[in-house]
């Protein structure tokens, strides 16, 4: 790499995380969490997370989850840059809220599980193809040559909303004979 004035190639990361489980009555486990994401290019972050169980109703276990996750830009994607690599300009961590609720349900010695989530990024950092109209006042704006349009420019950006649902199953068991799994 080529060091470039005024920009910082070491990254200073600090991350902690604090958990409590209660169990207040034998149906019910609560799990509250807690993240603190520190780093010299980003501004902190908190993110809490919480888990509710809800256990042995006819012999299943009833799981409600809320979740954030956080994800600062990587020095390559904030700083880099060369011919096919535009500059990035002021990228933003990306966050994550995730919600999930699943039912497990035991029969005999099997297991099964089924359930449903949704998560939503907010400033989800996307390596962006840049088209040749647009590719030009941004080659401009670096001082790079025209010559450089017959490349297929490229530069990080954040992109929001982006949402996902999805389902997860699940099955455990075992006989006399063997033991099986499935996901």
């Amino acid at each position: 790499m080529i060091p470039v004035p005024g920009k910082d190639k070491l990254e200073q990361v600090l991350g902690a995380y604090l958990q409590q489980t209660w169990t207040p009555a034998p149906w019910l486990a609560l799990n509250a969490g807690a993240r603190v994401d520190a780093q010299r290019s980003v501004r902190s972050r908190g993110i809490a997370s919480l888990r509710r169980q809800l256990g042995r109703v006819a012999r299943g276990t009833l799981k409600l989850i809320y979740a954030e996750a956080f994800r600062a830009p990587s020095w390559n994607e904030a700083q880099s840059s060369n011919v096919n690599l535009l500059a990035a300009d002021d990228l933003r961590p990306g966050t994550r809220p995730f919600g999930r609720k699943s039912l497990e349900q035991k029969l005999g010695a099997q297991r099964v599980l089924f359930g449903v989530f949704r998560s939503w990024w907010t400033d989800l950092i996307d390596l962006h193809r840049i088209t040749r109209g647009g590719v030009r006042p941004l080659l401009s704006a670096e001082g790079k040559l025209p010559s450089l349009l017959s490349f297929s420019a490229q530069q990080y950006r954040n992109i929001s909303p982006s949402t996902t649902w999805g389902s997860t199953h699940a099955s455990k068991g075992a006989s006399a004979r063997a033991r099986c799994a499935t996901a």
